[in-house]
């Protein structure tokens, strides 16, 4: 099984770290459904990592995910609750049995942590430190059917960012006319 050596989240590009993931994700959600009990998914969006990538790297950028994955993981130190990578900026975190109330205090201490890292980003429009857009998603017991659908609906209802255009080049007085 494959998984990311700082925070034990798991590769979602491996097939086979993708399905034990799946597995075990299907089979809590399963025990949560059969016990009556809340599911909320932390979709952790990190903003403009995009940016940050391009500057420095997909190796500097994938060691950024797994800092982030390690405060996560950190924080939810249950043995039930999961952390993967869903796509290339974001983070997904399941934790069973609370509501998205019950949690808001561990994701404002996770988007903490992630600031207090102080991972920066030079070129980065929205700030010179990589921070995370938290969004948890509850799901009553029984609504969800499967935890793929319950993941796809979390990404979904996260709110899009604004993205930033780049600056314009500044224009130098040399060569222009001046009349």
């Amino acid at each position: 099984m494959a998984t990311r050596r700082c925070s034990g989240s798991k590769r979602r590009s491996d097939p086979q770290a993708l399905d034990d993931q799946k597995q075990k994700a299907r089979r809590d959600f399963g025990i949560a459904r059969r016990d009556g009990r809340f599911i909320t998914l932390l979709v952790f969006e990190i903003i403009e990592l995009d940016v940050y990538r391009q500057t420095f790297g997909a190796k500097a950028a994938d060691s950024c995910q797994r800092m982030i994955g390690a405060q996560i993981t950190r924080i939810l130190r249950r043995a039930g609750d999961l952390c993967a990578r869903y796509d290339e900026q974001t983070l997904v975190a399941a934790v069973v049995g609370q509501t998205p109330a019950d949690v808001a205090h561990l994701v404002d201490q996770i988007a903490d942590n992630v600031r207090q890292l102080g991972l920066h980003n030079p070129r980065g429009q929205r700030g010179r430190f990589l921070t995370v857009r938290p969004t948890p998603v509850g799901c009553p017991p029984g609504t969800e059917d499967d935890a793929d659908a319950l993941v796809r609906r979390a990404v979904s209802e996260q709110p899009a960012v604004a993205r930033v255009a780049p600056p314009e080049a500044p224009v130098s007085g040399r060569g222009s006319a001046a009349g």
